[in-house]
């Protein structure tokens, strides 16, 4: 009966003792797995923290090109009729300055929603940018001759009324009709300068003004 009660109680003993160890190194390993997962927390954290410095360090470094008062601004006037380009190089305006590339397509696309009565006489049908740079910048107009809805535009010069083409620079007749022989409106008139649609209402008004 004693041997009994020892077997027993040993049993008991050895069942305490292999619960004791397994909690311990379950213990053990729970904390050490808890540990490492923190480390790997922290080191994700880590290298997060160094790839968004690196893109920030990155973009910084990136240089977006704009128009400064040092930029050469090129304008190409391109005839479709002709197929002819002339090119001139004209003062940076107040306004374009700082302007990137994106701001100086929509200027473009703005001039050809409300073209100057100047242009649209000169048959103006596209504005574009060409090219982009900090130091030189192109801009390309293009002229259809049979977008124009005028011909002529006179005006006084010298005290005597001339004929100019459309684009107020190509002389198409002198006339020996002075200015101060017309009443004061149609003076008005020709000192701000008059389009003409053709040559038939060009002569019309011409016989007016010689009558």
């Amino acid at each position: 009966m004693k041997r009994i009660y020892v077997i027993i109680s040993s049993f008991f003993a050895l069942t305490i003792v292999f619960t004791l160890c397994f909690y311990l190194s379950y213990s053990m390993a729970l904390k050490q797995f808890n540990s490492k997962a923190n480390e790997m927390d922290l080191l994700s954290v880590k290298n997060d923290t160094v790839v968004e410095q690196e893109l920030a360090a990155t973009v910084d470094t990136v240089k977006i090109d704009t128009i400064t008062p040092f930029t050469n601004l090129v304008i190409e006037s391109y005839d479709i009729t002709t197929d002819t380009i002339a090119s001139a190089s004209q003062n940076i305006e107040e306004e374009l300055l700082g302007y990137t590339r994106e701001d100086l397509i929509s200027y473009c696309e703005r001039y050809m929603q409300s073209i100057p009565v100047e242009e649209q006489n000169q048959g103006l049908v596209s504005f574009e940018v060409e090219s982009f740079s900090e130091n030189k910048v192109v801009m390309k107009k293009s002229y259809d001759s049979k977008m124009i809805p005028y011909e002529f535009y006179m005006v006084i010069q010298n005290g005597f009324i001339t004929v100019f083409r459309s684009d107020k620079k190509t002389v198409f007749e002198y006339t020996n009709i002075e200015a101060k022989d017309l009443p004061q409106e149609e003076i008005d008139k020709l000192y701000d300068g008059i389009y003409i649609k053709d040559e038939q209402e060009l002569y019309t008004i011409l016989e007016g003004y010689s009558s």
